[in-house]
């Protein structure tokens, strides 16, 4: 449990960024979505054309009425696929803005963590969030390395390949914390 506590504790900061970066909020803005709608909107965008309620249900945690307030009017908007493709762009421009294409080790990295994501995609069930994008993106594209390195976003995000389940949500029930509380 050591090893996948500290490769969580290593890899989540690249996950987490995108919540809190100003790339993200630029382009989402760019595309109509402000507020909360900049947050759930983008988060459940794997799923596709998902109703309120399989987002409400993702999102346990948060209050339904403010996830469905948040959610009213986006698909006005926008689609799925302009959301993926503007939250993969942001990402790769805050990636590029923190200097994460001048590490050394990046491609052997990026390697190892394709590799955990592709054992773990043997233990999807109770993880949407992770299950949604693995098909198509262990499927092609060489991850956070091309993002990283290029000025336009790649068919294949980043992030998608470098999720594990943990990356659910640490008050989600394929954390760590819940798997050492359930051994």
């Amino acid at each position: 449990m050591k090893t996948t506590r500290a490769a969580w504790r290593g890899l989540e900061p690249v996950h987490a960024m995108i919540y809190f970066v100003p790339e993200g909020r630029r382009r989402y803005t760019d595309l109509g979505l402000s507020g909360r709608a900049g947050y759930f909107t983008p988060r459940s965008a794997a799923f596709g054309l998902a109703s309120a309620e399989l987002v409400i249900a993702t999102f346990y945690s948060f209050n339904p009425a403010l996830v469905r307030q948040a959610l009213d009017g986006a698909r006005d908007t926008t689609t799925p696929q302009q959301v993926l493709a503007a939250r993969y762009a942001a990402a790769g421009e805050a990636l590029r803005r923190a200097g994460i294409h001048e590490l050394p080790a990046l491609d052997e990295l990026v390697a190892l963590t394709r590799r955990a994501a592709e054992a773990a995609g043997e233990h999807a069930q109770g993880r949407p969030l992770f299950a949604a994008p693995r098909r198509a993106a262990l499927a092609g594209g060489s991850g956070a390395a091309a993002v990283a390195r290029s000025d336009t976003a790649p068919g294949v995000p980043w992030e998608r390949p470098c999720r594990l389940p943990a990356e659910q949500g640490h008050r989600g029930p394929g954390s760590p914390d819940s798997a050492r509380r359930h051994r």
